[in-house]
C-alpha cells in the first residue's frame, strides 16, 4: 500500500502556554503520531500562516492567546482571537474539523460549539489525559475513516497523478467534500480536469445517491440560458407549449455543476446570485417561488477576480461562489505525472483495441517534455492517435515525434519525411501548420470560434468548415 493510501492527518495546536504544549507531546502526541503529523502555534498570526499553508484535517484550538510574538512577550492575551481565528477558519478552511480547548466554564465552550459549525467538539484542559487522549484519538480514527471512504468511492473516478500538486488537489477535496452546503470554485485550464474534479466532490459527499447535473454555461446560447437554469411554464414565451423543468429542479438534493461560470451573461448572474443568497427561484412565467435544495460547484477557466475587475462578472456573485477554491494545476507543471498518465490511457485503449502495445522509454520521455497546451485532454487524445497510426507493437520516439512534431513552442512545423513529391509535401505541411496553429487559439479562446476568428483575422463560416475537415472539434 503506497503512503497516500494510509490515512495521515495533519492537526495543529494553537495553544501559547508552553507547559501545556510540552505535555500535549509527551501525553498525546506520541500515542498519535501512527495516523497524525503535529504541528503548533503559539500566536493569532503563526496560527493563520499555518492554516493557510497546512489546511490541517483537524485544529485543536485554545481561544485565548496572544495576537503576536510581541503579546505573547509581555504576556499579554486577546480574548477575541480564538474568536476571530474561528472566523478565519470558517472563510478559508470550512472542512476542518476544530476542538475547543477550554478552561473557562462548560457553558463557554456549548457557545462556541453552536456558533460555529467548525467547533464540533471541546476538551477541558484540567482533565485527565486518559481522557484527553481518548476523545482525541476519536476524533483522528473518525477522520482516517472519512478519508478511507473517500479513496474508496473515488476509485470509480479516477483523478490520476501522484505530484504533490495532485495530492494537494485530493486533499482539498476530501476536505470540502463533506461539507455539503458549501459552495466550490475549481479554477484550472480548459482539458485539467475540472469536472472530474466536481465528480469527486460530488461522489464523496452525503449527496452522491442524488443527481449530478453539468450545465456548460459557454455552450448554451444567452437566450436560452434563464431556461435552461431555471425552467418555464406553459405560454412563458413563443414554442414553450409544456412546462419544463430547469437543472435546478433536477439537481434537487445533489450537486449542480455550473461549467465556464464566467461565460454567464451579467443579467443572469444577478438571479443565480439570489439563488445561492436565498435558495430559491422561479421558473420563467411563474409568479411563486420554488425552494431548492443543491449544493453548487462552478468552474472556470478564467480569473474571475480580473473578470471582476474588469467589470465583467459580479464581485458579490464571486465572492459567493469562491467560498472554496480548488486550483488544478495545468500538465506542464506536473510533468512528473506524464509517464503514468500514458501508460494508464495505454491500459485503456489496450483494452479497448484488445491489443498489447506499449510505449519505449525513449517515447516516454518524449511526451514527457511536450508542453501540452491542451493539457490531460490532449494527451489522453495523442495516446489513443498513436494506438491508431503504429504499426508495431512498440511505439517510439518517432512516431511521437512524428505525430507532436515537436520543435519548441507547441505548434511549429517540421518537414514530413515520409513525403516524397514536393506537392505532396506541401500539402501535408500546410495541414500541420493548420491544426497546429488553429487548436493553439481555438483552446486560448475554449472552442469559441467567433472570438477565434476575431482573434487570428479569418472569417468564421470559413473558420468553421477548416475545423470541422480538420476534426478539431474532437479536441474539446
Amino acid at each position: 500500500m503506497s503512503d497516500e493510501t494510509q490515512p495521515h492527518l495533519q492537526v495543529l495546536i494553537v495553544e501559547d502556554d508552553s507547559n501545556y504544549v510540552y505535555e500535549v507531546k509527551e501525553e498525546l502526541v506520541r500515542s498519535a503520531s501512527h495516523v497524525a503529523d503535529f504541528d503548533y502555534a503559539t500566536n493569532y498570526q503563526e496560527a493563520i500562516r499555518k492554516i493557510d499553508a497546512l489546511r490541517p484535517d483537524l485544529i485543536l484550538l485554545d481561544v485565548i492567546f496572544p495576537v503576536d510574538k510581541g503579546d505573547a512577550q509581555k504576556d499579554r492575551l486577546d480574548y477575541e482571537a480564538g474568536i476571530k481565528l474561528l472566523e478565519h477558519i470558517a472563510r478559508v478552511a470550512p472542512g476542518t474539523r476544530t476542538v475547543v480547548l477550554s478552561s473557562q466554564s462548560k457553558t463557554f465552550a456549548v457557545n462556541l460549539l453552536i456558533r460555529f459549525k467548525e467547533v464540533t467538539d471541546y476538551i477541558f484542559k484540567d482533565a485527565p489525559w486518559s481522557e484527553i487522549r481518548i476523545k482525541v484519538l476519536r476524533h483522528l480514527e473518525s477522520l482516517a475513516k472519512m478519508q478511507e471512504m473517500s479513496r474508496q468511492l473515488l476509485s470509480r473516478y479516477r483523478l490520476m497523478g501522484d505530484s504533490e500538486a495532485m495530492k494537494r488537489v485530493r486533499k482539498l477535496i476530501h476536505r470540502v467534500a463533506t461539507r455539503e452546503t458549501t459552495t466550490v470554485l475549481i479554477q484550472g485550464e480548459s482539458g485539467t480536469g475540472k469536472e472530474l474534479v466536481a465528480q469527486n466532490i460530488h461522489q464523496v459527499s452525503s449527496r452522491r445517491s442524488s443527481p449530478f447535473v453539468v450545465v456548460n454555461c459557454g455552450a448554451i446560447p444567452e437566450g436560452l440560458l434563464e431556461s435552461e437554469f431555471f425552467g418555464h411554464v406553459r405560454g412563458a414565451f413563443t414554442g414553450a407549449v409544456r412546462d419544463s423543468r430547469g437543472k435546478f429542479e433536477q439537481a434537487e438534493g445533489g450537486t449542480l455543476f455550473l461549467d465556464e461560470v464566467g461565460e454567464i451573461p451579467a443579467p443572469l448572474q444577478a438571479k443565480l446570485l439570489r439563488v445561492l443568497q436565498e435558495g430559491e427561484f422561479a421558473r420563467i412565467g411563474e409568479e411563486g417561488q420554488r425552494k431548492v435544495d443543491v449544493r453548487i460547484v462552478a468552474a472556470t477557466n478564467r480569473d474571475l477576480a480580473a473578470e471582476v475587475r474588469a467589470g465583467r462578472f459580479r464581485e458579490d456573485l464571486f465572492y459567493r461562489l469562491n467560498v472554496f477554491l480548488i486550483e488544478v494545476p495545468p500538465l506542464r507543471q506536473r510533468p512528473e505525472d506524464i509517464p503514468s498518465l500514458v501508460e494508464y490511457y495505454g491500459e485503456v485503449f489496450n483494452r479497448e483495441m484488445e491489443d498489447t502495445r506499449r510505449f519505449t522509454p525513449e517515447a516516454l520521455r518524449l511526451l514527457s517534455t511536450y508542453g501540452w497546451p491542451g493539457n490531460v485532454r490532449e494527451l489522453k487524445n495523442i495516446v489513443e492517435r498513436l494506438f491508431i497510426v503504429s504499426d508495431t507493437r512498440e511505439i517510439e520516439a518517432g512516431d511521437v515525434e512524428t505525430l507532436l512534431l515537436i520543435s519548441g513552442d507547441g505548434y511549429n512545423v517540421s518537414f514530413p519525411p515520409q513525403e516524397a513529391s514536393y506537392k505532396a509535401a506541401k500539402a501535408a505541411v500546410i495541414r500541420v501548420f493548420h491544426r497546429k496553429f488553429l487548436l493553439h487559439h481555438l483552446r486560448r479562446n475554449e472552442f469559441n470560434l467567433s472570438r477565434t476568428a476575431s482573434a487570428i483575422g479569418y472569417n468564421r463560416q470559413d473558420l468553421g468548415k477548416l475545423v470541422s475537415e480538420l476534426e478539431l472539434d474532437r479536441e474539446k
